[in-house]
C-alpha cells in the first residue's frame, strides 16, 4: 500500500528528470508545409485552428523600414492554417509588447497582434530557435474569437482564406489603451501603410454572443468521486442557448460511457442538456462533450461549443453500504440514544471506551451542540490499514454538519466490516 510519504518520494525522485528535460524548438514551416510559391486570390480555402496550434515564442520582432516595428518578449502564439500552410497568426504577449509607428508620438503597448501573410513567411516571422511547444492552451477560445473577428479585414471571401503575395502582409495590433492599428505591409518595398478606418471600427465581433458557448456547470461535477450508482440523470449546462436535437456525447476511452436509458434532451431553457443513464458501482466514467471531430453541441447560431472533458467516479458498493450503516448509527446519537449507539458499535470501539465513558463524553461534547440541522457527506475513503488497528476493511467518512448551536462542524466517522459481515462504528470524532 502506497503512503503519502511514498508518493511524495516518487514525485521528488522524478523532479530532477522533469526539470532537466529540454523543451525542443519548433520549425513551424515543417508543421505547416506549403508548396505555394506565389499568391492566390482566386480560390478561397477553409482554415482551421485547434488547441495544438498554440505555441510559445521567446521573442518576436517585425521591423519594416526605419519607422515601424512590432516587438514582444515572451508571448503565446496561435497559428491558423489551411491545406496549403499557415495563413495567420495571433500573438498575445506574456511579458509585454510595443508598437512603434508614425501614428503615435511614442511606443504603444499592445494587448495582441494579428498577422496575415503568405504561408512561406511563417519561418521568417517565427524562426525555429524562437518557437517552443509549451503554449498556453487556455487561450484557445480567445485566439479563435480574435481570428474570426479579424479575418474579415484582409484576403478573405466569406470567412475563407485567400493567399496574398509573398511580399504582402497585414499587421493589426490592438493596444492597451483601446486603439486598433491596421497596417498594410510590403516587405519588399519596406513600407507599412496605416489604414485609419480600422481604428474607428467597433470591435463588436468579439462579444458574449459571438464567442463559442462553453460548459458552465455539470451534474455530477467533473472530478466527483462519490456519485451514487443506479439510474442517474447527467446534466450539462452551457453558457448560451443551444441547438435542440444536436449533441456529441463522446467516449474518452473505450467503453468510458455508461448505458443510456433515454435519448438526450434539452431543458426548457435550451441551455441544459440531460442524459439519463445507468451507473455501475465503483467505476470511472468519462465523456467528451464535443471533440475536434464531433461538434454537434452547437449554439443557436450553429457555432460548435468548446470541447469539455467530464470524468467522474461512482461509489463502490462497499462505500454505499458503509455509508448507510453510518447514517443509521449517527441517527442514534442525534436522538440522544448514546447507550444504544455504543451497543451497536464494533468490538474495537467497545474495547477502546467503556459504555459509561462514552455516554459521559456524548453528554459533554455532543449534547450541547443541539439538534441536527443538516449533514452532508464530504468524503468516503476505503482503507485496509489504520494506525493501532488490525488490518481489515474500513471506510473513513467525513460529513459537513450543522447543529442548532454550531452551524459548521466536521464529523469524522470510521466504520469497519466485522466477521459477521456487518459494518459497525470503529471511531467517531467531531470538530
Amino acid at each position: 500500500m502506497k503512503t503519502k510519504f511514498t508518493v511524495a518520494c516518487l514525485i521528488a525522485a522524478m523532479l530532477p528528470a522533469i526539470l532537466t528535460t529540454p523543451i525542443m524548438a519548433v520549425d513551424l514551416l515543417k508543421c505547416y508545409p506549403t508548396q505555394l510559391a506565389a499568391g492566390d486570390t482566386s480560390h478561397a480555402r477553409p482554415w482551421e485552428f485547434k488547441e495544438g496550434d498554440i505555441f510559445h515564442v521567446s521573442q518576436f520582432v517585425l521591423k519594416i523600414g526605419d519607422r515601424f516595428k512590432v516587438k514582444t518578449g515572451s508571448a503565446d502564439l496561435g497559428v491558423g492554417h489551411c491545406a496549403d500552410g499557415a495563413i495567420w497568426a495571433v500573438l498575445i504577449p506574456r511579458e509585454g509588447g510595443t508598437l512603434t509607428s508614425p501614428v503615435a508620438k511614442q511606443d504603444e503597448i499592445i494587448s495582441h497582434v494579428w498577422l496575415r501573410f503568405h504561408p512561406k513567411q511563417i519561418i521568417n516571422l517565427f524562426p525555429p530557435d524562437s518557437v517552443f511547444a509549451d503554449g498556453n492552451t487556455n487561450l484557445t477560445t480567445r485566439i479563435r474569437a480574435i481570428a474570426r473577428a479579424k479575418m474579415t479585414s484582409s484576403w478573405q471571401s466569406d470567412g475563407n482564406a485567400l493567399i496574398p503575395n509573398i511580399k504582402d502582409m497585414t499587421v493589426y495590433a490592438d493596444t492597451k489603451d483601446g486603439s486598433r492599428r491596421f497596417f498594410i505591409v510590403d516587405t519588399q518595398a519596406q513600407t507599412a501603410e496605416y489604414v485609419a478606418a480600422f481604428d474607428r471600427q467597433s470591435f463588436s465581433q468579439i462579444s458574449a454572443t459571438s464567442i463559442p458557448s462553453v460548459v458552465v456547470k455539470t451534474v455530477p461535477e467533473a472530478g466527483s468521486k462519490n456519485v451514487p450508482p443506479g439510474e442517474f440523470e447527467i446534466k450539462v449546462t452551457f453558457s448560451k442557448e443551444m441547438t435542440d436535437g444536436s449533441w456529441s456525447w463522446c467516449d474518452v476511452w473505450e467503453n468510458s460511457t455508461p448505458e443510456d436509458r433515454e435519448k438526450p434532451k434539452y431543458d426548457a431553457d435550451h441551455k441544459t442538456c440531460m442524459l439519463k443513464v445507468k451507473l455501475e458501482p465503483n467505476k470511472t466514467y468519462g465523456y467528451w462533450l464535443n471533440t475536434e471531430k464531433y461538434t454537434n453541441f452547437r449554439d443557436a447560431q450553429g457555432r460548435p461549443a468548446v470541447p469539455y472533458l467530464l470524468v467522474f467516479q461512482t461509489e463502490s458498493q462497499t462505500e454505499k453500504t458503509a455509508l448507510s450503516a453510518a447514517q443509521k448509527w449517527l441517527a442514534l446519537i442525534d436522538d440522544g440514544r448514546y447507550s444504544e449507539s455504543w451497543k451497536q458499535a464494533s468490538a474495537i470501539f467497545q474495547g477502546g471506551v467503556a459504555e459509561p465513558s462514552w455516554e459521559n463524553s456524548m453528554n459533554t461534547f455532543r449534547k450541547p451542540l443541539g439538534s441536527l440541522i443538516s449533514r452532508k457527506l464530504k468524503s468516503a475513503q476505503p482503507m485496509t490499514e489504520l494506525p493501532g488497528a488490525p488490518d481489515g476493511q474500513y471506510v473513513v467518512m467525513q460529513f459537513e454538519t450543522a447543529f442548532t448551536n454550531k452551524k459548521s462542524a466536521v464529523e469524522t466517522v470510521t466504520f469497519m466490516l466485522e466477521k459477521d459481515g456487518q459494518w459497525r462504528a470503529a471511531g467517531y470524532f467531531i470538530k
